[in-house]
């Protein structure tokens, strides 16, 4: 029994934890979002990086052995288990698809495409892979995004897994 209530007191520590890292790496890159109408991209790629430190520390949490055990554990373990997946795939899209395209568009922000009046198309290619591997890797968060169940799960979590 007493094992029980340390485990189950480590698993609300260890939600507690990947709630407030997620919800810091949201609110961080929503600011960051809503202030690049004023052009500063730079904001933009710090609150990436800030948020993928969040992000990283969920995913410590959600990589704790006794949270992917209790993921195995049939109804109750669903919540862990959809927690899991789904901060795998926000994993996927802050450190997967928002650097690259960051990166274009500070060099875009900083006018480094035109030369002498011409489009550098060098420097437009290049931009185009990281452009082409950003998309990749953001069709792929969405497929394992879909992927993760919705039924048997509290209604927060789902909300969140649509987001």
């Amino acid at each position: 029994m007493v094992l029980a209530l340390v485990a189950g007191g480590w698993l609300a520590f260890r939600a507690s934890q990947v709630k407030s890292a997620l919800q810091d790496a949201r609110t961080g890159l929503t600011t960051a979002v809503d202030g690049l109408s004023g052009g500063d991209v730079g904001a933009l790629r710090a609150a990436q990086r800030a948020a993928s430190s969040d992000v990283s520390s969920a995913r410590r949490a959600v990589d704790d052995p006794l949270w992917r055990l209790a993921g195995w554990v049939p109804v109750a373990g669903r919540s862990f288990a959809v927690t899991r997946e789904a901060t795998l795939v926000v994993e996927q899209v802050v450190d997967g698809v928002l650097p690259p395209l960051l990166e274009g568009a500070m060099t875009l922000q900083d006018g480094e495409l035109l030369k002498g009046g011409r489009i550098d198309l060098g420097l437009l290619g290049a931009l185009s892979v990281g452009v082409t591997d950003a998309e990749a890797v953001a069709r792929a968060a969405r497929a394992d995004a879909r992927a993760i169940p919705e039924g048997s799960v509290p209604a927060q979590l789902a909300d969140a897994r649509g987001e």
